[in-house]
């Protein structure tokens, strides 16, 4: 039994010391492998075409990491999602700490804009991987929540992209109002 322990802490360690990037006595990591998950990263996918400006979508924030946009085929009004715009990583599983800081560090921000916005009651985060997602690039989905709300068993359909982009500039106010929320 102790053995299975010191195994079990060893490759937590080990995992520990990959995921901050930093190898055994601060050498750098080996690159992260990818997982037993299925799905492959597509270089096409909705996402990526955003990223690239192919396809229109109702910006919320951006810097030289990230995006963040509303959903066009929202779960509830204000639903969004962050994403890293030059990333392999598939899922939750792959993506490096310092990266999946950055991104909840995003979804915090767009969140208290959102409650301050929408009134929103409590925010659902729906982080799909493997079989559970069809998208394979890592990105977080933030849902506004209301009291006696519930969220569609499928996705809706897509709304109109004026309203999208009237909401996404009251919330990117609401960002640049209060700075400190930040």
């Amino acid at each position: 039994m102790k053995w299975v322990l010191a195994s079990l802490l060893a490759c937590l360690a080990a995992a520990g010391a990959q995921a901050s990037g930093v190898g055994a006595a601060g050498a750098p990591a080996a690159p992260v492998q990818r997982t037993a998950l299925p799905g492959p990263l597509d270089p096409d996918n909705f996402l990526a075409r955003i990223t690239r400006g192919e396809l229109p979508a109702a910006r919320l924030y951006e810097d030289e990491r990230v995006i963040a946009v509303l959903a066009d085929r929202p779960s509830a009004r204000g639903h969004f999602m962050v994403w890293l715009k030059q990333s392999d990583a598939r899922d939750l599983l792959e993506i490096s700490s310092a990266d999946l800081s950055h991104v909840m560090s995003i979804v915090q921000r767009i969140a208290r804009a959102e409650v301050a916005v929408l009134g929103a009651q409590g925010i659902t985060l729906r982080q799909n991987n493997g079989v559970a997602s069809n998208i394979h690039q890592f990105h977080v989905h933030v849902i506004p929540r209301w009291a006696g709300d519930r969220l569609p068993d499928s996705p809706p359909p897509p709304v109109d992209f004026a309203g999208l982009s009237e909401l996404a500039a009251r919330i990117r106010a609401a960002m640049a109002a209060h700075p400190s929320n930040n």
